[in-house]
């Protein structure tokens, strides 16, 4: 039985080296990439020959034996985008909100500090989604790796700054609540509420 198992460890021992090997023949991926291997994405902080290790958002750090990965997504391989869908409320002309998205995005670009870090020119991808209430605008924008983050969340600060200025609707979301009994709905922050009060049986 220890013969086995030692049998097996070395087994499992060799299949991560040679997967290891592979991965950094085929340059699948490099240290500060940020990857998702199975259920956990980070970015890498270190690869040898039998793992590969990961710290998530939170810091946690993964250690992911190579010959485990039979799946990488790298989403920071040679360059990164940055996605958009914006959702706007019907009463809204789509195609002026699409023209400020656009003056928003070029405008970023324009400027040195992001100017650096953005390759090409926001590319709009127009009306994806129709919703009751709401249309979803998309579009995304091209970056250096690592960058895609930087730029959306200033893009989506400077969105939020325009549509307020320009009186620009969002939907927003709703929830019903039905209580059973004689107490009364209470409004929760941030949504709207009907309700429904009835005896109960």
């Amino acid at each position: 039985m220890v013969g086995l198992a030692v049998a097996f460890g070395a087994q499992n021992l060799i299949r991560d080296y040679f997967y290891g090997f592979v991965i950094l023949l085929e340059n699948q991926y490099k240290i500060n990439d940020v990857l998702k291997i199975g259920d956990v994405s980070g970015q890498v902080e270190r690869i040898t020959l039998r793992m590969t290790v990961l710290r998530d958002l939170e810091g946690s750090v993964h250690f992911i034996p190579n010959g485990k990965i039979d799946c990488v997504t790298n989403m920071t391989h040679g360059w990164s985008r940055a996605l958009f869908e914006i959702k706007v409320s019907f009463s809204e002309d789509t195609d002026n909100v699409i023209d400020m998205l656009m003056g928003i995005a070029r405008g970023l670009r324009s400027e040195p500090q992001y100017g650096r870090v953005i390759l090409e020119d926001p590319e709009m991808l127009g009306v994806d989604a129709l919703g009751d209430t709401w249309a979803t605008i998309k579009f995304v924008i091209k970056t250096r790796p690592l960058k895609q983050w930087l730029v959306k969340r200033e893009i989506l600060r400077r969105i939020r700054r325009k549509f307020i200025e320009n009186g620009i609707g969002m939907p927003i979301q709703q929830r019903v609540i039905h209580h059973r009994g004689e107490q009364l709905a209470q409004n929760l922050p941030g949504s709207v509420i009907d309700a429904d009060t009835t005896k109960a049986a």
